[in-house]
């Protein structure tokens, strides 16, 4: 088997690259870490259907598997004012 230089002036000739919908086939993803498999498999449709992250899969044109996934998770850390007086920091508002 010989190994296929993949560049990005031929990138789109081996994968795509899709938004992840209740449509696309991620139960058969595995890769060696459990917990993306189960993010991928379990959690992620939730996550974009509570609106704080957007996953991208990234999938083989030849296969149809799902090579890799990206998710962009929106959150935010709450401070309450008493915190950034305890820890003497500057107020981002006023």
């Amino acid at each position: 088997m010989s190994r296929v230089n993949i560049t990005l002036s031929n990138v789109k000739n081996y994968f795509y690259l899709e938004l992840l919908s209740v449509n696309s086939k991620v139960d058969a993803f595995k890769c060696s870490i459990v917990e993306y498999n189960d993010y991928l498999i379990n959690d992620a449709h939730r996550s974009m259907s509570d609106y704080i992250a957007l996953t991208w899969l990234l999938t083989e044109r030849k296969t149809d598997k799902i090579a890799a996934y990206m998710s962009l998770i929106m959150d935010a850390i709450k401070f309450l004012i008493m915190q950034f007086r305890i820890l003497r920091l500057p107020l981002p508002y006023r």
